[in-house]
């Protein structure tokens, strides 16, 4: 998914992360997730890659994300 809840207001990108988490833990699938929101990433993933920028993009970092589950979004934005 590429930037599925950029264009959401925040309580309803909240809402959609959360529900996102539910349908993930109910299925366990892959889900490939693309956004600019680190915390978004942080929340929602157990791995977080950041790319460089350009036609030529790699991977310049790689991280287990080791946050227990189940996770909310929320209170993991509050957690700064």
């Amino acid at each position: 998914m590429d930037e599925p809840f950029g264009p959401l207001d925040a309580q309803t990108r909240q809402i959609m992360g959360n529900l996102l988490l539910e349908l993930w833990t109910a299925d366990r699938k892959a889900v490939l997730f693309v956004t600019h929101d680190l915390e978004e990433a942080i929340a929602l993933a157990d791995r977080v890659v950041i790319m460089s920028a350009g036609p030529s993009a790699r991977i310049i970092g790689d991280w287990r994300i080791t946050l227990p589950r189940p996770r909310d979004i929320a209170e993991i934005r509050m957690e700064k």
